[in-house]
């Protein structure tokens, strides 16, 4: 297998991850379970989101090397993180508060 086919592999699971989480939130909330037990979900979500973004923003500073498996994960490959962690957890956050969709 060429590399370029080993990155594409690797990108297309951490979409899918992301993908995941951002269906969660788009989801109503589940039969069964409470609107504080949903929202006490989102805060847990988004806490994790956070703590990922903020170990990108160290890892750009540090410049510290990614490994997975046999593949090196690259600088930029943190900008694209950064950005969609911090929003995840950002959404996540309002979710969890019970604001209404189109205020901050």
């Amino acid at each position: 297998m060429n590399s370029a086919t080993t990155n594409l592999r690797s990108l297309l699971k951490q979409a899918l991850s992301f993908a995941v989480a951002f269906g969660i939130w788009l989801s109503p909330i589940p039969a069964g379970l409470t609107k504080e037990a949903w929202h006490l979900f989102a805060i847990f979500a988004a806490a994790i989101f956070a703590v990922a973004a903020i170990v990108h923003i160290i890892r750009l500073f540090t410049h510290f090397q990614v490994i997975i498996g046999s593949h090196h994960i690259p600088q930029w490959a943190s900008y694209i993180a950064i950005v969609l962690g911090a929003f995840l957890s950002w959404m996540l956050c309002r979710e969890a508060r019970g604001a209404p969709p189109g205020q901050p």
